[in-house]
């Protein structure tokens, strides 16, 4: 016998999958240089959603998390391999992960953390300006 529990997880989980892959035929994430990182699969113009962040929620930030909302950080399988800029390609706007600029097809998909993440749970050296990223 099926408990509306197990529906419920069994929703969920075919909810999570259509998300990843609806996220997947516009963002790829690649290991380069040897690093994650995020890609552009199509061109994007700016002010598109690039997609929708998805996954489990916490009050609490991690390493990998992403601030969708005040105590509210989303652990997104797509978005824990974007980057940090500090001139960045997206940002995010809720749990919409939105495009500054126009972007090509192999553009680094990146957003600047201290616009979400304050403070930022793992502080560490910028490779772009080589200044700590703390908080905004």
């Amino acid at each position: 016998m099926q408990t509306a529990n197990h529906g419920t997880n069994r929703s969920r989980h075919t909810d999570r999958i259509g998300a990843e892959a609806a996220a997947l035929r516009r963002a790829i994430p690649r290991f380069t240089r040897g690093a994650w990182g995020l890609y552009a699969a199509q061109e994007m113009g700016a002010g598109e959603v690039v997609w929708a962040l998805s996954g489990e929620t916490s009050r609490t930030p991690t390493r990998t998390s992403i601030r969708v909302g005040p105590g509210v950080h989303v652990e997104d399988t797509i978005g824990i391999r974007m980057n940090h800029a500090c001139r960045p390609s997206v940002r995010i706007s809720g749990r919409d992960v939105v495009a500054l600029r126009d972007l090509a097809v192999g553009d680094e998909l990146t957003f600047d953390y201290r616009d979400t993440e304050s403070p930022v749970s793992h502080p560490f050296v910028c490779g772009c300006c080589g200044r700590m990223i703390e908080s905004a």
